[in-house]
């Protein structure tokens, strides 16, 4: 920055600062121009040893700093009458800030968004002013705040020469700052996001003091990066960064993607999960159903004599019908089941009689299936047939 931006001389001095457009000067506002009192031109000629040809002033509060340029010196009667507008009868009460004791007025008057950008103390609002020089811009890069330029831009017939008008307006530009620009009757804002200036030619400075300050011969796009450039005289590429809004509706449209992504991945494994589960349930069915039919099979009687009819009615309101004997192990009924239904009933299923009602569940696995109890010893084999029906 020491490299880009050169204190000139020793005019460096703390100036009051109010708004130019409070005192009746709005024409300033979309602009990169303040009003300095007219005896502080001589001022400013004694510290340079001269004037630039275009002069350059550094406005700082604190750690924030930027450029201006001047576009009037105003008669002190007139500064006088522009405070008495902006702080009434305390104008004259309180002590006028001067450079020096019976010298010039200390008070600049500047555009609103310079005071919004250096964020003044409002009981003390001051500035340290500086002359300074600089490279002479050869592209700028703005960053608009929504897409409303763009638009504005395209409605103008000549869409460069209605930028350079409302560019001109501005002496010198800072990366970081927001600039106030009026197009087409609308009010926008953008943000300087890119600088480069010319290597060998410089704004604001004495000619006889920097020799470099004369003509050169940096084309538009060319020149090293710069934190700060001068706009007169300078031949300037402008270019156009993605709106904020833009960038804001991006990064909001990358995390929708992002997020419906992730949604997807999820719903994806859960999708996968379900899917071996529900394999991993209809193969467990599958063995129970075959291991149920092989059971069943092998309790099957040869002959038709003394057999008992066992019907039983499932939830989906088919029926599991079978001849058994009453010999048969009672474990043969939740056989007779989980042949047919064992996909959509669970383990523990009960069979119930309605007159009277009774409930039996499946008898306890030991080493031996077959080893339990027998239909007749469940008193389930003297009449021709039972009715049950499956209660999950």
């Amino acid at each position: 920055m020491e490299e880009e931006v050169r204190v000139l001389g020793g005019f460096k001095a703390r100036f009051r600062c109010y708004a130019a457009s409070a005192a009746g000067r709005k024409d300033l506002d979309a602009t990169g121009k303040v009003l300095l009192p007219h005896a502080c031109l001589p001022a400013l000629h004694h510290a340079l040893g001269g004037l630039p040809a275009t002069l350059l002033l550094r406005l700082s509060s604190g750690a924030d700093s930027l450029y201006v340029g001047v576009a009037e010196f105003v008669e002190e009667a007139r500064v006088a009458s522009m405070l008495h507008a902006l702080l009434g009868p305390a104008a004259r009460a309180a002590p006028v800030p001067r450079l020096h004791a019976a010298g010039p007025l200390a008070v600049v008057f500047v555009p609103r968004w310079v005071r919004s950008s250096l964020l003044l103390e409002p009981l003390a609002p001051e500035v340290e002013l500086a002359a300074v020089s600089m490279g002479r811009a050869t592209l700028v890069r703005l960053e608009p705040r929504d897409e409303r330029l763009a638009a504005a831009l395209r409605r103008e017939h000549d869409a460069r020469r209605a930028l350079t008008e409302v560019m001109n307006r501005f002496v010198a530009l800072a990366v970081g700052h927001e600039l106030p620009l009026r197009l087409g009757g609308e009010a926008h804002v953008v943000r300087v996001v890119g600088l480069r200036a010319a290597a060998d030619v410089r704004c604001g400075a004495v000619l006889d003091d920097e020799p470099a300050a004369r003509e050169g011969t940096s084309a538009p796009g060319e020149g090293r990066p710069a934190a700060a450039a001068c706009l007169v005289d300078s031949d300037v590429e402008v270019e156009f960064a993605p709106s904020a809004t833009a960038v804001a509706t991006a990064a909001e449209e990358e995390e929708e993607r992002r997020k419906a992504a992730e949604e997807e991945r999820r719903a994806a494994m859960a999708r996968d999960r379900e899917e071996r589960e529900e394999a991993a349930v209809r193969q467990r069915s599958e063995e129970r159903e075959a291991s149920a039919r092989a059971l069943l099979e092998g309790v099957m009687p040869r002959a038709s004599e003394g057999l008992v009819e066992y019907v039983i009615r499932c939830p989906d309101g088919s029926r599991c019908a079978a001849r058994l004997s009453p010999a048969s192990p009672f474990a043969a009924l939740f056989w007779l089941v989980d042949s047919r239904a064992a996909a959509v009933l669970p383990l523990d299923f009960r069979l119930v009689t309605t007159f009277p009602r009774k409930c039996y569940e499946r008898p306890p696995a030991g080493e031996d299936i077959t080893a339990g109890p027998t239909l007749h010893e469940m008193g389930l084999g003297v009449d021709k047939q039972y009715a049950f029906f499956v209660e999950v």
